[in-house]
């Protein structure tokens, strides 16, 4: 049985991505290295996948086991927030002007949120991709039957 995950920012994504890396190369490389040093991105483009239709084409009709690990959202969203819009965080991130402002961190995620949801594209960004909406990134409206609890 074939496995795949939904890969969610600040919900493990990058040990995740290493750990489906390692069981797709079969190896560790340099010993010296982590599992999430080492191999988060040495699989970019290799195992990675976009849509649950291209697992589908994949799979050929065979069964797959397909997983999203859901973090609770306001634990989601404190631990997003510290990582982008404390002062000092360490993806020297502007946080959409909100750094070290919890409160307008929240009302610019749900602003652009609202405006997504409504297909503008343009409402798109590094701070609703990571604090933004859980169940975007999998396609649960249609799929979620598909997915192991």
């Amino acid at each position: 049985m074939r496995i795949s995950s939904c890969m969610i920012p600040k919900n493990m994504s990058t040990v995740l991505s290493a750990i489906f890396c390692l069981l797709f190369t079969g190896e560790m490389g340099n010993t010296n290295s982590t599992v999430t040093t080492m191999l988060q991105r040495k699989c970019a483009g290799r195992n990675e996948l976009h849509s649950y239709s291209q697992i589908a084409k994949l799979a050929h009709g065979r069964r797959w086991m397909n997983f999203a690990m859901v973090r609770d959202p306001a634990d989601r969203f404190l631990s997003g927030f510290m990582f982008m819009c404390s002062p000092n965080n360490v993806v020297k991130n502007d946080c959409e002007g909100c750094v070290g402002d919890i409160k307008c961190a929240l009302q610019k995620t749900l602003e652009h949120s609202r405006r997504f949801a409504n297909g503008d594209l343009s409402a798109e960004s590094y701070l609703l991709w990571h604090l933004g909406p859980q169940n975007w990134f999998v396609e649960y409206s249609s799929l979620f039957i598909l997915f192991h609890p």
